[in-house]
């Protein structure tokens, strides 16, 4: 079932991701504020997804893994990697091992999602503000 789930999100995720990566007429910044805007839309759509890929993650990890490599996942990392890496050489962005920004990275896209009643409830005026806040 993981399988079928996680290949539907990257197959709807990936084209577009890649596309934004292909857009020379975006900034960096712009790129991955774009790139984040498709996973949160996709989890806000599917509020549940978050649970359970953060579930299967922690049993297993070696089906996200084998499911990644055969839908071209880690060629668009690369192509992530590549992109960070020279705003970095170009001081547009500080160097920062790139462990560290996959990990905040993901935690942003995730955490909002796992911590929502809380971040509602402690941190906003409303569930509506929620949208607005991811």
């Amino acid at each position: 079932m993981f399988q079928a789930v996680a290949g539907s999100i990257i197959n709807e995720i990936l084209p577009t991701a890649n596309n934004i990566l292909d857009n020379d007429k975006m900034s960096f910044f712009e790129k991955v504020e774009h790139i984040a805007d498709q996973y949160i839309s996709v989890y806000k759509r599917n509020p549940d997804l978050v649970y359970f890929i953060f579930n299967e993650l922690r049993r297993d990890s070696d089906p996200l893994i084998n499911l990644a490599k055969s839908e071209g996942i880690f060629d668009y990392l690369d192509r992530l990697i590549s992109l960070l890496l020279s705003e970095m050489d170009a001081g547009r962005i500080r160097k920062i091992p790139l462990q560290y920004i996959g990990c905040q990275i993901v935690s942003q896209l995730f955490f909002p999602f796992i911590a929502k009643s809380v971040i509602t409830k402690m941190l906003l005026d409303s569930e509506e503000s929620f949208d607005t806040f991811v």
